[in-house]
């Protein structure tokens, strides 16, 4: 390899490591097995518990 193309690759080797040290990351964090069955018994909980809007009631704030 010349000398060229050496610093070349190294300059943009360290402008892709910066740039991926900015970007956000779009792989959520990992969740433990133990840790998942709480979480999703939560979440199942959370979303029985939403009330959904009926179209067919009349609204009262008319």
């Amino acid at each position: 390899m010349n000398r060229r193309k050496k610093v070349n690759q190294i300059l943009k080797k360290r402008a892709k490591k910066q740039t991926a040290g900015q970007l956000p990351k779009q792989k959520s964090s990992y969740i433990a097995k133990a840790n998942r069955v709480p979480n999703a018994e939560l979440s199942n909980a959370i979303d029985s518990n939403t009330v959904y809007p009926v179209a067919n009631e009349p609204d009262n704030n008319v």
